[in-house]
């Protein structure tokens, strides 16, 4: 596996020594991520030195309005492959998110991507947490995985638990992947949406009842693939993902 580089930078303005910001290069892939807005993800994306106009990828909404509020973690840092950032519970969010970024490189082809694990946990009696994801990639056709080795063409975005979706168009020779865990995809469903040639996903990720003293985690995965062979990667990229186990570093 290459080396994912995550580059933390530190701001003198909201709040001293404090890293809110990460460069990531991996591969051909490189972008920017903020650790003050997460629901962004991985940003400024360009692949192969192209640039992916407004492509977006594996944010993850932290509350529901996370569009009007900036939030700094009370923790984060780099390890291997890994961006970690951990926020605190706070007034309407009843529960302290942990969020890993995982560089991710296939060892049989040049995909590469980014895995998503979120990891939850409260000191309330009971909670009900909620965390979205949300992707945002140039894309024309949306598939989704119906038979463990066939794509079929999604002909409506209604939310549902789709457990791997292949998205083509992001460039001429280059198709996105998106997929859940199988074990996190009872909990998770999908909405999709196109506007102005741009594929949104927004996934809700977790979305169940917890109490003190439990860990809740679920796992995301986004890949940028060959468009050539994107089927067949993507279905190998999936069943390896549902043969992996959860890190134990989580």
């Amino acid at each position: 596996m290459q080396s994912a580089v995550w580059e933390l930078q530190t701001s003198q303005v909201q709040s001293p020594n404090q890293a809110i910001a990460s460069r990531f290069v991996l591969g051909s892939l490189r972008g920017e991520l903020d650790l003050s807005r997460p629901e962004h993800g991985l940003r400024k994306i360009y692949f192969n030195q192209q640039s992916l106009a407004g492509a977006e990828l594996l944010g993850v909404m932290l509350h529901a309005d996370a569009a009007d509020m900036a939030e700094l973690p009370h923790d984060c840092y780099v390890r291997e492959h890994d961006l970690i950032a951990s926020y605190n519970e706070r007034a309407g969010r009843p529960f302290s998110p942990q969020i890993y970024w995982r560089g991710l490189t296939a060892q049989s082809d040049e995909s590469v991507g980014l895995e998503l694990v979120a990891a939850v946990h409260t000191s309330r009696l009971d909670a009900h947490p909620q965390l979205t994801t949300e992707t945002c990639v140039p894309g024309k056709e949306i598939w989704q995985l119906a038979e463990p080795e066939e794509f079929v063409l999604l002909e409506r975005s209604d939310a549902a638990p789709l457990d791997c979706v292949l998205v083509r168009g992001v460039n001429p020779a280059l198709s996105y992947v998106e997929m859940v865990h199988p074990l996190d995809a009872p909990h998770a469903t999908l909405s999709i949406a196109t506007q102005d040639g741009l594929v949104h996903l927004r996934r809700r990720l977790i979305h169940r009842w917890m109490e003190k003293g439990v860990l809740v985690r679920a796992r995301v995965r986004g890949w940028f693939v060959n468009r050539i062979q994107d089927v067949d990667i993507a279905a190998r990229l999936y069943r390896e993902f549902s043969a992996a186990e959860l890190p134990l570093t989580v």
